[in-house]
C-alpha cells in the first residue's frame, strides 16, 4: 500500500546522504495531483534556494524511463501487454513492416535489429507521423533478438507503443479542473 510517510522518508534519506541535492514527487493522474512534496535544494551551491513542489526539471532522455516504461509496466502487470508479443500482432502501424516481426521485449531492450543511425530530421523531416512511418519502413540491421545495440532511430517507438495500448493522451486539467 502507498505510504506518503515512506516516500518522504526515502527522499529525505537520499538528500541527507547527498545522493541528490533535492527531489520533487507527486501522486495523481493526468487530471489531478492528490499529494506531493519536495525535499532539499535546487542547487547545492545555493543552499538558500529550496526545492519546491513546482520545480521544473529537464529530464531529456529520461522521458522514456520515467513515463513510457512506467505505463508499459502497468500494462504488462495488468496482463494487457505481453512482452513476448510480436509488434505486428496488435499494432496496426507495424503490420507489413520489418520491425513488426520484433517483440515488445526486443523493442524495449534494444534488440529489435533496428539501424543504428540517427539523423532523423535530415532523413525524414520533423513531422512525428512522417518520422514514425519512415522508421517503421526501415530495413532491419539484423534479425531481432541477436544483439543489443542502442539506437536512437526508434525514439518514437516505445511512446507510440504505449499510446497504441492506452489510447491518445488526455489533456492535463489546469486550475479549476478544466482541460
Amino acid at each position: 500500500m502507498f505510504s506518503v510517510d515512506r516516500v518522504e522518508e526515502l527522499l529525505e534519506a537520499g538528500y541527507r546522504s547527498r545522493v541528490y541535492p533535492g527531489a520533487v514527487w507527486s501522486v495523481g493522474d493526468t487530471d489531478w495531483t492528490s499529494v506531493g512534496g519536495s525535499v532539499g535544494v535546487v542547487d547545492p551551491t545555493q543552499p538558500d534556494q529550496p526545492m519546491l513542489p513546482d520545480t521544473v526539471f529537464d529530464v531529456a532522455s529520461l522521458t522514456k524511463v520515467l513515463t513510457v516504461w512506467a505505463s508499459i509496466g502497468v500494462q504488462a502487470t495488468a496482463g494487457e501487454l505481453r512482452l513476448p508479443s510480436r509488434l505486428d500482432s496488435f499494432w496496426p502501424e507495424a503490420e507489413g513492416h520489418p520491425v513488426g516481426q520484433a517483440t515488445v521485449h526486443q523493442l524495449l531492450t534494444h534488440t529489435a535489429g533496428l539501424p543504428l543511425r540517427a539523423n532523423l530530421k535530415n532523413l525524414y523531416g520533423t513531422s512525428p507521423s512522417a518520422v514514425r512511418g519512415s522508421v517503421l519502413a526501415e530495413a532491419l540491421q539484423r534479425p531481432p533478438g541477436q544483439m543489443v545495440e542502442y539506437t536512437v532511430i526508434w525514439t518514437t517507438g516505445p511512446s507510440s507503443l504505449s499510446a497504441t495500448r492506452l489510447g491518445p493522451a488526455r489533456p492535463h486539467a489546469g486550475a479549476g479542473g478544466e482541460a
